[in-house]
């Protein structure tokens, strides 16, 4: 694919890039969302979370949706929250927050 204009955070720190893993979770999820495969989705979560007794969740800058059964809410409203007809994914580059990897997408 060819880079039409490089991302200003990917010129500065060009050394500490990993790449792009196209097998992570996030990735796979909006994916996933985009071909409209909820049961995809909940593949990904577990009733709980691995370590502790807590519900898996998802955070949205419009609210955190815990539990499966609110993903599977949040997997079949996606598209429609914002009055699209689908959805393109186009990932940029993964960066550090607060010692968790998070993918930019």
């Amino acid at each position: 694919m060819e880079i039409r204009k490089m991302a200003e955070l990917y010129a500065l720190y060009p050394e500490a890039q990993p790449g792009i893993r196209y097998d992570s979770p996030e990735l796979l999820m909006m994916q996933y969302i985009s071909e409209g495969s909820t049961e995809k989705v909940l593949t990904l979560f577990r009733e709980k979370c691995r370590f502790s007794e807590n519900p898996p969740a998802v955070d949205a800058p419009w609210g955190r949706f815990e539990g499966r059964e609110q993903i599977r809410g949040f997997s079949e409203g996606f598209i429609a929250r914002f009055e699209a007809d689908g959805l393109t994914i186009l990932p940029e580059f993964p960066a550090g927050v607060g010692r968790k990897s998070q993918d930019t997408l």
